[in-house]
């Protein structure tokens, strides 16, 4: 058990399925390594890394897995568990994946060669780079190819299935992306209604 992670109310059952996959340093600061970068987090610190590796809690190849989350920080995704503990009756059968601040072609291309058979659900972020994080994901996971670029007038233009699509800033999700191309990923993405992020939902209520 850790002691900031019970301060912010993550119960213990989630520390200690999370426990052999985090490291602590000696002021304390959890660290979530990436194999190339680490995760920091500890009392107003917070340190997602842009890297190419991944962070798992649990085994990829672990044939009782039948749920994958994935988001880029390590810290939101157990924040989220913390906050959604009723939608998921075993652990064992979840696995949380973190790619770090970015998003990179050979991480989803090892998420997507292991997830056949499996939900996938996205803790990605509310701000513009998470949403469009959300559309990439689906799109390669369902091994769809998927262009998205930043025009001038800062809309997006979307380019899937040989169609074009254009959106503003503030109008663009894979939801409405959905609704637009009238193709369903089957994916959910998750974000929080009252705050900026699952994890600062728990920091505010601690």
């Amino acid at each position: 058990m850790h002691p900031y992670l019970t301060k912010l109310g993550i119960p213990a059952i989630i520390q200690q399925h999370c426990l052999p996959y985090l490291e602590t340093d000696q002021n304390r600061n959890i660290s979530f390594s990436f194999g190339d970068g680490y995760e920091i987090f500890g009392p107003g610190r917070h340190w997602v890394p842009v890297t190419q590796g991944l962070w798992f809690a649990g085994a990829l190849d672990d044939p009782g897995i039948r749920h994958l989350i994935i988001g880029h920080s390590a810290m939101e995704l157990i924040a989220f568990l913390t906050l959604h503990r009723h939608l998921f009756d075993d652990l064992n059968r979840i696995l949380l994946v973190a790619t770090g601040s970015g998003l990179h072609s050979s991480q989803l291309s090892l998420i997507r060669d292991s997830c056949e058979g499996k939900s996938c659900a996205f803790i990605f972020g509310k701000d513009l780079f998470g949403r469009i994080a959300d559309l990439k994901a689906a799109a390669s996971l369902r091994k769809l190819p998927v262009s998205i670029s930043l025009r001038s007038d800062e809309c997006l233009t979307v380019i899937f299935r040989s169609r074009h699509f254009v959106f503003t800033q503030n109008s663009f999700s894979l939801n409405a992306f959905e609704r637009s191309s009238g193709f369903r990923f089957r994916i959910h993405s998750y974000k929080p209604k009252s705050a900026s992020s699952y994890l600062h939902q728990l920091e505010r209520r601690a």
